[in-house]
């Protein structure tokens, strides 16, 4: 009988040992997964099948929002250690109209734009002024009008001069108009207070 007592208290201690985990296997947290890193790469080309080198392509969105970059020479882009979301991408170049898509970027993406080129670049005013003209204009048609007595009509493209004329009834040139070639940029126009201006691209 004592035998028996015994035994019966070992068969206790091993069970309560199980029901702790005192096992290998037993008990703990479960492993959570290795997130995957994501990305998103493509190509920007016109509608005409040219590659777009310079363009901006940009997550407007989610846990990416923010995330942009630039294609290369061969209008490839790629935007690198993303988060597993859905997203918002816009693609813009100088010239041509920007487009975007949604897509839900997971592991390797792949986006692909087509942009469709842009309308003739124009902007008029009056007077001294400041302006951004693309960067694609190459030819340009400037005029100036001036009915008062007299004015300059200066222009800088990028610090270079482009006009330098004056206009007025005591002159006898009321009018500037000329197509001019130019590679774009920062265009100012000073010293010309009333001068009536436009800026049309010539394609």
């Amino acid at each position: 009988m004592r035998v028996t007592g015994i035994m019966r208290r070992g068969i206790v201690a091993l069970v309560l040992i199980t029901a702790c985990g005192g096992g290998k296997n037993g008990g703990g947290s479960p492993t959570s997964p290795t997130p995957v890193a994501s990305s998103l790469t493509g190509t920007v080309t016109s509608n005409a099948g040219a590659r777009i080198a310079g363009a901006l392509v940009r997550i407007t969105d989610g846990p990416n929002g923010g995330r942009q970059a630039n294609t290369d020479t061969t209008g490839t882009y790629n935007l690198t250690g993303l988060t597993a979301a859905n997203s918002n991408v816009f693609a813009s170049a100088a010239c041509f109209n920007e487009t975007g898509k949604g897509l839900f970027i997971s592991g390797p993406s792949t986006l692909n734009f087509t942009l469709d080129p842009a309308p003739p670049f124009s902007v008029s005013g009056v007077g001294d002024n400041v302006f951004d003209m693309p960067t694609c204009v190459a030819r340009v048609h400037v005029v100036g009008r001036f009915n008062g007595f007299s004015s300059n009509f200066i222009v800088h493209v990028n610090d270079r001069l482009l006009v330098n004329e004056l206009l007025g009834t005591f002159w006898s040139q009321t009018v500037y108009d000329a197509v001019l070639l130019t590679t774009g940029g920062v265009t100012s126009i000073t010293g010309s207070s009333g001068v009536q201006w436009t800026f049309t691209e010539v394609k």
